[in-house]
């Protein structure tokens, strides 16, 4: 998959929401920073991925029809908008000329801030984009841009407020280049973490209210029985939801969990009963309790979906990739 850079850059995690609806976790495999482009990797994915549009193999004379398709603002349904293409131009040029004064001003700003930057800033500004009529909002970033015959031609990048005119895609020969490379530019390195890697001050919380349980549990079952399945009852709006985590076993493990919880909740009234029979299923019930909290615990130092810990350059240059956009 590929995407603006600027859309994936400054996050530890990338997600992803298909058609229809499934949301699967991303890693990013190589980006090209100067040109804004972004290669991903879709986690779990259970069928070998194919490009959605074919590539077209030229631009198209200027004057034609170009489309751009997303999800602008977050848009559930996707938005197409139609427009002309004008031609090819460095990025900078592309825009109105008092535009390009704030841009220049806010890339001498960035430069002067960090001095290692000026080239890649420099090729940047100079970078070939399309120029077009077809209207962009924010949130088209790294969405499709086609020409009439549904091949692609560009990636949806940039935007010049109340323009119309300024609106800027990054060429498909720049796609298939970041695709084609035989060595990344960029070595981004994941690692999965637990909650208690991330808050063991809660895990050790709940995990000393389990022995306090245990010692109050003719009073904590119930509640703790009441409150599983109160959640029980979210986890199952979430599972049966139109957007669905591609990988549904955690939600599940909980759902069981939770239920498990419950049931006992309501089996351990029972341990109060004088009937030797019923207070069996009480004491059936304060344990089916204690195996939904422990597991619930337990889950606490699973892994969980992988995070960006660090990224470094190929070549081992200290550098960073280029933090600015437009």
């Amino acid at each position: 998959m590929v995407t603006n850079y600027h859309v994936v850059s400054g996050s530890s995690q990338t997600r992803v929401v298909t058609s229809s609806g499934e949301i699967f976790n991303a890693r990013i495999l190589d980006v090209d920073d100067v040109r804004d482009l972004a290669h991903l990797k879709i986690e779990g994915i259970s069928k070998k991925p194919e490009r959605s549009v074919q590539f077209s193999k030229s631009l198209p004379p200027a004057g034609s029809e170009l489309f751009a398709a997303g999800h602008p603002g977050g848009s559930p349904s996707m938005v197409v908008s139609q427009g002309i293409y004008f031609g090819k131009e460095p990025y900078l040029v592309a825009f109105s000329p008092a535009y390009q004064d704030r841009l220049i001003g806010k890339a001498a700003e960035a430069i002067v801030k960090k001095p290692e930057t000026e080239n890649d800033i420099k090729a940047l500004l100079m970078t070939p984009k399309l120029r077009m009529s077809t209207p962009l909002y924010y949130g088209n970033s790294g969405g499709a841009v086609v020409d009439a015959k549904a091949q692609l031609v560009g990636i949806a990048t940039a935007i010049e407020p109340g323009s119309g005119v300024s609106n800027i895609a990054t060429p498909v020969e720049h796609v298939r280049e970041l695709l084609e490379r035989r060595e990344p530019k960029f070595d981004y390195k994941y690692q999965r973490y637990s909650l208690f890697d991330v808050q063991p001050e809660a895990v050790a919380t709940n995990t000393a209210a389990l022995a306090v349980g245990y010692m109050t549990r003719r009073i904590s079952a119930p509640i703790y029985g009441a409150v599983s399945a109160f959640r029980a009852v979210e986890t199952l709006d979430n599972v049966t939801a139109k957007n669905l985590e591609a990988d549904r076993r955690p939600a599940y493990a909980s759902l069981a969990l939770q239920s498990t919880a419950a049931l006992g909740g309501a089996l351990s009234l029972l341990a109060r009963n004088p009937l030797g029979r019923l207070a069996q299923m009480g004491r059936v019930g304060y344990a089916m309790v204690g195996a939904g909290a422990l597991g619930s615990i337990a889950s606490d130092f699973m892994p969980g979906p992988s995070r960006l810990v660090g990224v470094t350059r190929h070549n081992k240059e200290a550098r960073e990739p280029l933090q600015f956009s437009f």
